[in-house]
């Protein structure tokens, strides 16, 4: 059982697509950010919190910003730079698939710190979806099992799997 005099978490969710959300909501808040999304390494948005329109754009500009030496036509490196001051990133490797946690606003000041604690959970969430999503499909279990970890019980629902079944088991 968990015990939750302790936990700074208000809310949670055994929901992992929620779950992250709430990751995200909570940095933003915590930083001032205008948007922070989890995305996979094409642009896909897993996760977000801000204006959806804005969470959209970073989430398609993250994996450009994250891979911006690959860039070969100048419009959209122009473009991308003209983003860095505003935009702070950290890739994050989930059994061997990348995502990338993307946060933008003014000022940036103190963004890493935000972002490291936000990664953290992230990684987190991700790590027991994951494990669940596993013992599922080895046929382990015969629905989503609810997975305690690191205080943070998270329960996979089929919808839930897919996506991250998405991001993290991808080709």
């Amino acid at each position: 059982m968990l015990d939750s005099s302790n936990d700074r978490r208000v809310r949670r969710s055994s929901d992992p697509i929620t779950a992250l959300h709430y990751q995200l909501s909570s940095t933003r808040y915590e930083a001032g950010f205008d948007a922070v999304v989890l995305v996979d390494d094409a642009g896909a948005l897993v996760a977000g919190a801000g204006a959806w329109p804005l969470c959209e754009e970073l989430a398609a500009f993250a994996p450009l910003l994250a891979h911006r030496d690959h860039l070969r036509h100048r419009e959209a490196s122009d473009a991308v730079t003209a983003l860095l001051p505003r935009v702070a990133l950290v890739t994050l490797s989930i059994h061997g698939s990348d995502v990338v946690l993307a946060a933008r606003g003014e000022p940036m000041s103190g963004a890493e710190h935000h972002l490291a604690l936000a990664a953290a959970g992230c990684h987190r969430i991700l790590e027991v979806a994951a494990l669940s999503l596993m013992l599922f499909r080895e046929g382990l279990t015969t629905e989503p099992l609810a997975i305690s970890r690191n205080e943070c019980a998270v329960t996979s629902n089929e919808t839930a799997l897919v996506s991250i079944a998405y991001v993290l088991f991808a080709p």
